[in-house]
C-alpha cells in the first residue's frame, strides 16, 4: 500500500510540474472516504457435518474500512464534467452457524469502478461549489478467513466463495474545492454511496 501511495504522488508532482494551463479541462484526484454503505453478502458454504447437518454459513456484524479514491474528470465546459472513479476498500464479518457464537472472521476486498458526472454551480476566486454523482459495478472478492478458535475448518476454505458483482453508485449533493495554489486544488465532499459520507483528498487541474 506505501508503493501505491508513493506511485500516486510522483505522478501528481510529476503532472502539476508540466501543468501551464489557465482554464482547467482536466483533473485527476486522489482522496479518501469514510463509512461507505453496506455491500452484497458473499456467498458461504454450508455446515456439512457434525451435528448441525447441512445448515448454512451465515455471516452478521459488517465492518466496513474507509475508502481510497481515484478519479479523472475531463470539463465539457466550465461547469459540467465528466469522468472514471475507482475506489478500494475493505470489510470484515464474524462468521456464524445459526445462534452459534463467532466462529471465524472474513476479510474481503471491494473493487468499485464507477462513471461519474459533476456539476459546479459556483465560482469564487479561490473556490467552486458542486455536486456529483456516479454509479457502475462493485467486485467482492472472495474471502480471507482467520478462526477465532484456533480450530481447522476445511469446510471454511476461501477457494469454495466466488467473488459477487453487484451495482455500485456515489451521491454528493455537496462538494467544495479550494483552489490553494495553481493547479491544484483540496475538495472534500458530502454525500453517500459506496465511496463513503465523507470524502477529502486533493486534486490537480490543468
Amino acid at each position: 500500500m506505501k508503493k501505491v501511495f508513493l506511485l500516486i504522488a510522483i505522478v501528481f508532482v510529476s503532472v502539476y510540474s508540466f501543468a501551464q494551463n489557465d482554464g482547467t479541462k482536466h483533473e485527476i484526484y486522489f482522496g479518501a472516504g469514510v463509512s461507505p454503505i453496506s455491500i452484497p453478502s458473499p456467498n458461504l458454504p454450508s455446515q456439512t457435518d457434525g451435528a448441525a447437518g447441512n445448515t448454512r454459513y451465515s455471516s452478521r456484524d459488517e465492518k466496513p474500512s474507509g475508502t481510497i479514491n481515484i478519479g479523472y474528470a475531463y470539463h465539457l465546459s466550465n461547469y459540467f464534467a465528466i469522468g472514471l472513479n475507482y475506489s478500494y476498500g475493505t470489510v470484515k464479518r464474524g462468521i456464524h452457524i445459526g445462534s452459534s457464537n463467532k466462529l471465524a472472521e472474513m476479510k474481503n476486498d471491494i473493487h468499485t469502478f464507477m462513471l461519474t458526472t459533476k456539476y459546479e454551480w459556483l465560482h469564487t476566486e479561490k473556490f467552486s461549489f458542486y455536486s456529483r454523482a456516479a454509479a457502475g459495478i462493485l467486485n467482492l472478492n472472495n474471502g480471507k478467513f482467520s478462526d477465532v478458535n484456533d480450530h481447522e475448518r476445511p469446510f471454511l476454505n476461501s477457494d469454495k466463495i466466488e467473488d459477487k458483482k453487484g451495482f455500485a453508485w456515489q451521491v454528493s449533493p455537496i462538494g467544495v474545492d479550494w483552489d490553494f495554489v495553481k493547479n491544484a486544488a483540496l475538495f472534500v465532499e458530502g454525500g453517500i454511496g459506496n465511496c463513503g459520507f465523507a470524502l477529502a483528498g486533493i486534486k490537480l487541474k490543468f
